[in-house]
């Protein structure tokens, strides 16, 4: 994608710039903790870092997810937090490892001022090495969840600044909307603050993947018949009409989700999403402040804006299944 054209927010659903950007700026701070975040109203790292709470303190075993138990718990968690009285850790990721990582002698490493400076300096700034790594294989099992894009390299060719994410896990209709829109932001963040200007965007994916829910609603995917009637009637959709026909033959057919698996199914909105044309791109506007000042500002609109994003707007169910 051509940043200098588009801006990767999508248009068949609405993607809340301000989640994205929040996001990005936490992971910019070098955060471990999802306490800013929840002061800022995102919440989809809650659950997360309430998993390892519970791993922590040796009760993720006798709470297993995905049961009411857990529910309840969940729910003091979040009292505690907001209430001073739980650190909201997630361990070191992402951002923390771009900000705090480690070398072999213990000296903390700050790859995202590292790459700043490289990316300033005429002698450097063509070279290979201009990467953000959260990938820190040694302290992957002391993160709530490993870093899914985990490598962002930063190409320049003459004045024009490029941007290659590579994502080991895409979950395609939640996460992967946000990775697109935070990435593009980024390359724009950087852009800006080394005097280059952003311009294309790639994003490899890997184990790219929908969520189907968990039983019963996923025992219609062990249904090879269903499978293939599934596979047959998604083949022949031409039309907006088809997906919506498609995705109500679907819920006709699958199981129910259960109350506290509502909308762990990915699969009914991602074809409500298929049924609309996509409309023209928004644009990003930055604000004319320093990226390292920036980032500590208390909220995204003092660092940039979103304009013209006009999404079609229709209510999602679906919501983080892991």
């Amino acid at each position: 994608m051509d940043l200098r054209k588009q801006f990767p927010l999508h248009t068949t659903r609405k993607i809340s710039p301000k989640l994205a950007a929040e996001e990005l700026l936490w992971k910019l701070r070098g955060e471990r903790s999802v306490k800013s975040l929840v002061e800022r109203s995102v919440n989809y790292w809650t659950q997360n870092a309430f998993q390892k709470h519970l791993q922590d303190t040796g009760r993720d075993k006798s709470i297993p997810k995905h049961t009411p138990e857990w529910a309840k718990e969940f729910v003091a968690y979040q009292k505690r937090l907001s209430g001073g009285e739980e650190s909201g850790d997630l361990g070191p990721v992402y951002g923390y490892n771009w900000r705090h990582g480690k070398d072999e002698d213990g000296k903390e490493v700050d790859q995202l001022a590292n790459l700043l400076r490289n990316l300033k300096d005429p002698e450097k700034r063509f070279g290979r090495y201009n990467i953000l790594d959260a990938w820190d294989a040694p302290n992957i099992s002391k993160m709530a969840i490993g870093p899914c894009p985990f490598w962002q390299q930063f190409i320049v060719k003459g004045e024009f600044m490029d941007l290659h994410e590579v994502q080991r896990s895409c979950d395609s209709y939640l996460g992967v909307p946000y990775n697109d829109a935070q990435d593009a932001i980024l390359a724009h963040l950087v852009a800006n603050e080394t005097g280059l200007i952003p311009r294309n965007f790639t994003h490899t994916f890997i184990d790219t993947h929908i969520y189907t829910g968990v039983p019963p609603r996923s025992y219609f995917w062990d249904d090879e018949s269903k499978v293939q009637e599934f596979k047959v009637r998604v083949n022949g959709a031409m039309s907006g009409k088809d997906f919506l026909v498609l995705r109500d033959w679907y819920l006709r057919n699958a199981p129910g989700e259960q109350e506290l698996d509502k909308g762990k199914d990915h699969t009914p909105d991602v074809l409500t999403q298929l049924s609309y044309e996509p409309k023209r791109s928004a644009r990003l506007e930055l604000k004319d402040v320093p990226l390292m000042e920036a980032i500590q500002l208390p909220s995204y609109r003092d660092v940039l804006s979103v304009k013209d994003y006009k999404p079609h707007k229709w209510e999602s169910s679906s919501v983080m299944a892991a």
